[in-house]
């Protein structure tokens, strides 16, 4: 009774408040939010330009902007080599050290920039990604233009319209950009890795591990206005100078032990492997087991994990290397890694051993004490990252836990043309998700036609202009369940064809 009393008398108030407040709940919708102030509004002049490890301006074209001015209104937003309608910004800090290096590849003093701290712009219209601007501070920014960076100083606070040349240039521009289109072909190379599950274990220890066995294949897919049929190779086809190679691994499974050979030749020849030889002794067990990360043109990177131990004991030394090994070594039958000091130059060792000491001193010191002090010169190779092949070192736990094998680092270096021939990526990965959320990886093609953006599930090809993805995929490919991305060789104009031709002749064998 209490409880059918106390409903009513709250009905009985909400009646009377609703009756006492006549208040139009329509008005509501009309409310308009309040404009943020244009971060960069004003009038900006060129002062200067630098160079980062991925331009492709060359120095007669940066010299051409010196003197030039950019302007930022509500209105409009005119660069020296494009205009934007109806501009919209978005403003986010990011840390400067880590920004540069995982989009262009540089580094902060290389850029004469000291900054930790920097503001991106971006901005976008009618949803299409236009441009990234650098604000350094309220009287610098930067324009960033295929990898060379603009430094502008600011002239006024007022937005003014600057009449210049650049609607001519824009028109030029336009045209040759226009015909060159026409003759535009694009192809890629893409190796892919992943793993699937075996019924058998290896031998002696890890009995009730499941094991997972990488799988590798390529896909090519070629573009000449349209895109042409997605073809298939169930194993990696690598480019070279020399001709296609063609990779792959072979895994041994035998009583007491478990082995992964890397094997690679030139198309056309034979494989060989007799140069590997197993030692096995009846009273030992032990696995060594390969993943390949990443393949160029000369060297192949991969991830080793070695355990042994005798038998009967339930005691064993385990070891997780990341190991660089060359083609030509390897189709000689040798698969010794090789020091970071033969492909990453004479700067390696300080960059290795700088990486290391950035990590420990971000670590807990319980950890640090736990870990190697220095790496190995051999312990480094090249991972994929967010639509970035990066410089990765390792440092194994000197006792290793089921938790604690090893600990992986950045590698403060960009990694030579020799390693890493290609991988610039216009625009940024950050502009890709903007437009495909569910991105995980991709790639662009040099001719800036195509781009090819991988998901969890599905690989998409997008054709592109200006820097700017079309509404909607041109093709799509169904992914294996966890699938990655372990090579991207790129062919371009007459060489697409070429490529096509060695395919399709691999795929009727």
């Amino acid at each position: 009774m209490k409880k059918l009393l106390c409903l009513s008398m709250l009905i009985i108030m909400f009646i009377n408040l609703t009756a006492c407040n006549n208040v139009d709940l329509s008005t509501t919708t009309s409310i308009t939010p309040p404009k943020v102030a244009i971060p960069i509004n004003g009038v900006w002049k060129v002062e200067r330009y630098v160079f980062s490890a991925i331009a492709k301006v060359s120095e007669e074209e940066a010299k051409d902007w010196i003197g030039q001015k950019a302007s930022f209104s509500e209105e409009k937003v005119i660069l020296p080599d494009d205009n934007c309608e109806k501009p919209k910004f978005r403003v986010k800090s990011v840390e400067t050290k880590t920004y540069l290096y995982n989009n262009y590849k540089s580094f902060m003093e290389s850029l004469g920039i000291s900054q930790n701290e920097i503001k991106v712009i971006t901005i976008t219209s009618n949803e299409n990604y236009f441009r990234d601007i650098i604000e350094i501070d309220s009287s610098t920014i930067v324009i960033i233009k295929e990898g060379a960076f603009f430094f502008l100083s600011k002239q006024s606070s007022e937005g003014e319209i600057i009449v210049n040349n650049n609607e001519k240039r824009k028109k030029i521009s336009s045209l040759k950009s226009e015909a060159y289109v026409k003759d535009h072909e694009s192809g890629l190379l893409l190796g892919l890795k992943y793993y699937k599950t075996v019924s058998y274990k290896l031998p002696y220890i890890n009995e009730k591990k499941p094991i997972l066995e990488p799988v590798y294949r390529t896909l090519w897919i070629s573009y000449d206005g349209s895109i042409q049929e997605v073809l298939e190779l169930p194993f990696l086809l690598v480019p070279r100078r020399t001709g296609f190679w063609r990779l792959e691994t072979q895994r041994e499974i035998a009583n007491n032990y478990g082995l992964d050979l890397l094997i690679a030749a030139p198309i056309g020849k034979e494989k060989k492997t007799e140069g590997i030889k197993v030692e096995n002794h009846e009273n030992t067990y032990f696995h060594d087991l390969k993943s390949i990360n990443f393949v160029g043109n000369d060297y192949v990177c991969y991830e080793r994990e070695k355990e042994s131990g005798i038998k009967g004991n339930t005691q064993s030394i385990a070891a997780h290397s990341l190991e660089v090994v060359p083609l030509d070594t390897i189709y000689t039958g040798s698969q010794i890694p090789i020091a970071a000091l033969k492909v990453l130059g004479e700067k390696a060792i300080e960059a290795l051993n700088s990486g290391a000491k950035s990590y420990l001193r971000a670590i807990p010191e319980e950890h640090k004490e736990l870990l190697e002090y220095a790496p190995s010169p051999t312990n480094f190779g090249v991972l994929r990252d967010h639509g970035k092949w990066l410089l990765r070192g390792r440092l194994n736990y000197l006792n290793a836990s089921a938790k604690h094998e090893y600990a992986d680092f950045n590698v403060p270096m960009v990694a030579p043309e020799n390693l890493v021939s290609y991988d610039s990526l216009f625009p940024s990965f950050e502009v890709i998700k903007q437009k495909v959320p569910s991105a995980v990886d991709a790639y662009t093609s040099p001719n800036k036609d195509i781009a090819v953006i991988l998901t969890n599930s599905k690989l998409l090809v997008y054709a592109m202009r200006n820097n700017i993805l079309e509404e909607f995929p041109l093709s799509e490919v169904e992914l294996k369940s966890s699938e990655v991305s372990v090579m991207a060789q790129w062919a371009l104009d007459d060489y697409v064809k070429l490529w096509s031709k060695q395919v399709r002749a691999l795929e009727d064998k």
